[in-house]
């Protein structure tokens, strides 16, 4: 399962990108203080959380997705801890193991007699579709990356993918506002953190349509801080809750498989 970004899933509302002749100038002056050569090069450390459930027209929760990664860029060898667990109709069987997964584990780390950087992956979870019994866990075969490889991999949490000139697929966000000025009147400066809020923000796609709350928060860095997003579908009453945050250069203890 591929990480949860929130450039990804930043919101069911598309944003359409626009001339920003109009927007601010101290909004303007914000983002273009951001460079994300410049984030990889201030931040050492991520500690990031996610959240993502599903709940039916009478709040009742029907799956649910979280999310916490550990990186930690700050010494000589990289690592890497990364958890996704998995509740209600999230929770998918693997063929391969015959196993109801609820949880998987990551860890990406240094093998010096080696010299490569291995992922290691564990998996957990029941063989009864009703999650009764021993939870089991199985080691899957690591991932191995040289050296010259690393790169791409250490800094996709920043961005992943670049699409006409804007990077995303990470936290990086100063790309996702700019792009995004011709909605500056959602937009603000609040204690140094640069705000996107929409509320009761109508949204309508081919099958749905709604009303979004969604509040997005990003440091002068140009890296995200939070999101919370509650998109609730007016023809099924249901809501799709996404809540997540990033703290930076914070010491990270690392923990093992």
């Amino acid at each position: 399962m591929k990480r949860k970004r929130l450039s990804l899933l930043l919101s069911g509302l598309v944003l359409a990108s626009c001339a920003r002749a109009n927007a601010p100038q101290e909004l303007v002056s914000y983002i273009n203080g951001c460079s994300l050569n410049k984030a990889k090069e201030k931040i050492k450390t991520i500690i990031y959380q996610y959240e993502s459930k599903v709940l039916d027209s009478e709040n009742q929760e029907l799956s649910k997705v979280t999310l916490s990664e550990h990186w930690d860029n700050s010494k000589e060898e990289f690592y890497k801890y990364q958890e996704e667990n998995y509740f209600g109709e999230k929770i998918y069987f693997n063929e391969d193991y015959h196993l109801y997964e609820v949880r998987r584990v990551h860890l990406t780390h240094y093998v010096e007699e080696e010299s490569l950087y291995y992922v290691d992956t564990k998996i957990y979870g029941y063989e009864n579709q009703d999650l009764s019994g021993e939870m089991k866990e199985y080691d899957l075969s690591p991932m191995k990356y040289p050296l010259t490889a690393m790169n791409d991999v250490i800094y996709s949490i920043f961005a992943s993918a670049q699409t006409m000139g804007m990077n995303q697929g990470g936290l990086y966000y100063a790309d996702f506002m700019d792009s995004n000025l011709t909605y500056h009147p959602y937009m603000s400066i609040v204690d140094d953190l640069f705000v996107l809020q929409l509320i009761d923000y109508p949204f309508k796609t081919e099958t749905e349509s709604g009303l979004i709350q969604e509040t997005v928060r990003m440091n002068q860095l140009g890296m995200l801080v939070d999101f919370y997003q509650d998109a609730n579908n007016g023809k099924t009453k249901q809501s799709a809750i996404a809540i997540a945050s990033a703290s930076y250069n914070e010491e990270i203890n690392h923990k093992s498989l």
